[in-house]
């Protein structure tokens, strides 16, 4: 029997740091007698003998965050939890420890930062699993979340802008087959994988032992996301593939089957402890003599730790997505740049070709064995890889090595598929040399690559032809992309039709440019591109295709652009059409970024077109949703009604009597008593009933009366008395007597009570006619 374990089984690092985490609290508080309480909240990882020692130890599982004791220590699991639980349990008061895996915080970050800038989220992932909940807390739980191609292709995605995201430890394959699927249905979708790359050795690793084992055994809980997809990987390659979770699991097993001549393979999920692994290894290989060495190396493997490795609680989105391992690559692909165009002169010499049909002598095949030497291209087939280096028979006695960082960087690139397939790459032959330990044959894949690609974006300059780019790194004042291994220099000004302000958003992205600017003279090739000058090209070809079918009433999903005083523009699709800011809402409002805003999309009707003049005439608010619709059903003559009085001019005041409909009093309507203003008596904002005196659908106007129904008298303060003299009424409103009358009446009491000679009494009469023309004169 032959046992072999995967050199990737075990933690990966985001488990490793959290389980290490919550047993340095466990020991600390040992040592404490008054140390607060400890726990998890849920489970710390998906491994159900980890989280009982944990237990067994006096770690508590916190299952509602209410339950939580004042001044304890909380540890947030390594799948990470929602922003709005993370505050939640900040407000406890309580010590939050934060374990959460730094590809899971950089999923976090981006999700966030997209969802902020407007843009629609989609999660591949199962929907269930902690990681995809806390995710999605990130967009207020809106994602569409994808776990099948099936799901892919039933989803409607509509005309939105989209970021794609994807659980960790989801299965690469599917990953590829369902990005496959939206990029052919959804026009902008911004696709980021976030697949951990310890989860990628994983599923490769596993895949290629199951093809060469008879057995295999994957250690791991049922429960956890990856130990199931690698179960599902090892099925796939191995016919006889088992889950093993405990100790008494394998036991069954052995004592059902006979594996004694049997090729064993091991793997493990990240959540499995080095522990169970080394005890299943050792179980399975004690029925044969152990070779040490292989043991030796095999515990090596589980135990190394890189000693740079920080020892903080939480993995930083640096630590994960380093910026120091990309300049390390970039400081290398810059280096093999430059030997490739230090070395063009000279011819590349295609050593070996395809074999030929039929029988060949012996010394045809001794003639076409090649002949390595530093400098050539040959064929080669790959055989294995590891962590570092992939392996590759060029047809000597020695394997040759490419670094696996060059194959990394082509995520097109399916290693198991190659070494099943037994397919033929182009390698160059770096360097030859002979060591205490034999030959070593260093060769570049990449190489060969740059040489391709480079003809290839020398070609699509020449053709004004896109090209499809992914952008690996963000400088001062622009991005670096990669083509093929060959960087090209994107400006900030070129990314977009409108201002970049954040280029980070940028980062890992993949999209179409134009190359403009190809320059090989220079020691170091120098290419420029442009995104630009693409969506520029393709803006003027929608806008042909607009101008030459639109039609008033066509209805379009369009993108704010701009804001002004008096409309929004907005670009339907290579055409940017006026939105007036009475076209936006029913309501009256004083700008239209009350109701829109730069960057949204919202759907928009054409009510009229000048072709002439390239300008277009947009409506976005609806008829349905027309407050003034039906109202002379709504609201019918002789109906009482209630409403705010929201403003008032000279001639009446404004009453909101429903949502957006406004009725007119008129001055005169709003009290007994006249009015100079209808301020005397109202102000804004207060309640008021009315009686509707006139409503009409076709003007669009109700007329209502305050006074038939709530009548505003008793809230006008009394007239001033005027100054008059004193024979005369101060008023005849209230008087029986007509003005004449009472002129007559006051003359006969003059002459009762003075005696006057006559020039007196013709002065009185005079004087009191003149009166009389100024009381007639002010009845008047």
């Amino acid at each position: 029997m032959t046992v072999i374990l995967a050199q990737h089984a075990g933690f990966c690092a985001g488990v490793r740091r959290s389980v290490e985490t919550a047993y340095r609290l466990l020991d600390e508080a040992a040592e404490n007698p008054t140390a607060s309480p400890i726990y998890m909240y849920g489970e710390l990882i998906h491994n159900r003998i980890v989280i009982d020692e944990l237990k067994e130890r006096g770690m508590r599982i916190l299952d509602r965050i209410e339950d939580a004791e004042p001044g304890s220590t909380i540890i947030v699991r390594a799948h990470g939890i929602t922003p709005q639980e993370k505050s939640a349990l900040e407000a406890t008061g309580c010590r939050v420890v934060d374990c959460t895996c730094g590809y899971v915080q950089h999923i976090h970050k981006l999700v966030r930062e997209a969802y902020a800038a407007g843009k629609r989220i989609i999660i591949v992932g199962n929907p269930k699993h902690p990681e995809i909940i806390g995710i999605n807390g990130e967009c207020e739980h809106s994602a569409v979340i994808i776990q099948t191609q099936e799901e892919a292709e039933s989803v409607e995605f509509g005309k939105f802008e989209w970021v794609l995201v994807a659980q960790t430890t989801f299965s690469v394959k599917v990953f590829g087959d369902i990005v496959q699927n939206l990029h052919n249905k959804i026009e902008k979708i911004h696709i980021f994988d976030t697949i951990c790359s310890a989860t990628e050795s994983r599923q490769r690793e596993a895949g290629f032992l199951a093809s060469q084992s008879d057995v295999m055994i994957v250690i791991g809980s049922q429960h956890s996301s990856n130990t199931v997809k690698l179960l599902d990987t090892c099925r796939s390659r191995c016919g006889e593939t088992h889950l093993v979770e405990q100790m008494s699991d394998l036991e069954d097993l052995l004592a059902e089957k006979d594996f004694s001549d049997k090729k064993i393979g091991i793997t493990a999920g990240a959540s499995s402890p080095k522990s169970i692994i080394m005890e299943v290894f050792h179980r399975m290989d004690e029925n044969k003599t152990l070779d040490e060495q292989q043991l030796e190396t095999a515990e090596q493997d589980l135990t190394t730790v890189d000693a740079s490795e920080p020892q903080d609680t939480t993995l930083s989105t640096e630590d994960v997505f380093g910026v120091d391992e990309s300049t390390e690559e970039a400081q290398s692909t810059e280096a093999e740049t430059e030997e490739v165009q230090s070395t063009e002169a000279e011819e590349v010499e295609e050593v070996g070709g395809e074999e030929s049909e039929g029988d060949i002598s012996f010394t045809d095949f001794i003639d076409n064995i090649p002949q390595l030497h530093r400098g050539a291209t040959v064929k080669g087939v790959i055989v294995r890889y590891d962590d570092d280096f992939v392996y590759v028979d060029v047809r000597d006695k020695t394997e040759g090595r490419i670094p696996r960082r060059e194959f990394d960087m082509d995520e097109e690139f399916d290693l198991d598929e190659a070494i099943e397939s037994k397919q033929k790459i182009d390698v160059y032959v770096r360097n030859i040399r002979t060591t205490e330990m034999g030959k070593e044959i260093s060769l570049s894949k990449a190489k060969v690559d740059f040489v391709k690609y480079r003809n290839m974006v020398e070609e699509a300059y020449n053709n004004k032809e896109p090209i499809t780019i992914k952008v690996v790194n963000v400088v001062r004042d622009g991005v670096i992309a990669s083509y093929g291994g060959v960087d090209i220099y994107i400006h900030r000004t070129q990314l977009e039709m409108g201002t970049v302000e954040d280029l980070e958003p940028y980062r890992g992205m993949t999209f179409d440019i134009l190359v403009t600017q190809f320059d090989p003279d220079r020691r170091r090739l120098r290419v420029s591109g442009s995104r630009c000058a693409l969506l520029n090209q393709e803006r003027k070809e929608k806008a042909k295709e607009v101008w030459a079918t639109i039609e008033v009433g066509d209805i379009y999903d369009g993108i704010v652009r701009n804001l002004t005083d008096f409309g929004a523009f907005v670009d339907i699709g290579g055409v940017d059409g006026l939105v007036h800011i009475s076209e936006l809402s029913w309501k009256r409002i004083k700008h239209p970024s009350e109701i829109v805003k730069v960057g949204e999309t919202i759907q928009v009707y054409v009510k009229d077109f000048d072709k002439d003049r390239k300008r277009i005439s947009l409506g976005y608010k609806r008829i349905e949703d027309d407050p003034y619709r039906n109202i002379e059903e709504r609201f019918p003559e002789d109906t009482i009604v209630e409403g705010k009085v929201v403003r008032m001019f000279p001639f009446g005041a404004f009453v909101e009597i429903a949502d957006g409909v406004d009725a007119l009093c008129h001055i005169s309507q709003i009290s007994n008593r006249r009015l100079a203003k209808p301020d005397e008596v109202l102000e804004e904002g207060m309640i008021v009933q009315a009686r509707v005196l006139e409503v009409s659908n076709e003007t669009r106007r109700i007329s209502i009366s305050i006074k038939d129904v709530q009548p505003m008298d008793e809230l006008l303060n009394p007239p001033e008395e005027e100054v008059v003299e004193e024979e005369l009424p101060t008023s005849y409103v209230d008087s029986e007597m007509t003005p004449a009358e009472a002129v007559a009446e006051q003359v006969l009491e003059t002459e009762e009570e003075t005696v006057e000679d006559t020039a007196t009494d013709e002065a009185a009469a005079v004087e009191v006619e003149t009166q009389d023309e100024e009381v007639d004169t002010e009845v008047e």
